[in-house]
């Protein structure tokens, strides 16, 4: 935040951005658990949070994967046939997820 032009610390309400958070979280955790309650060995994929989880459950273990590298692989995978096989995407969109899969060192 330091960098941010016209930021002011002592501004910043820390207790107010700490409760936003928690609460955040708290909606995303409650959204996850709805959507996989019933589903904890990942049986289907009609999940709103499961891009990346299509094929890797397959490969993770047997191949040692970490699994957030397994799901970005997936995730690379899933956007390079969308692109080229199946046309729902840009060859842009495609390299856009695959560039932000790279940005974050998965």
């Amino acid at each position: 935040l330091k960098d941010v032009e016209g930021y002011d610390e002592s501004k910043f309400d820390f207790e107010e951005f700490d409760q936003d958070c928690e609460r955040i979280v708290g909606m995303a955790m409650d959204s996850y658990v709805r959507a996989e309650y019933g589903n904890l060995w990942e049986t289907h994929q009609l999940r709103p949070h499961a891009f990346g989880h299509t094929w890797s459950p397959g490969y993770e273990l047997p191949a040692g994967m970490l699994h957030g590298h397994a799901v970005a692989t997936c995730m690379g995978f899933g956007a390079f046939l969308s692109w080229r096989h199946c046309d729902w995407i840009s060859e842009d969109e495609m390299k856009r997820v695959c560039i932000l899969i790279n940005k974050l060192e998965l």
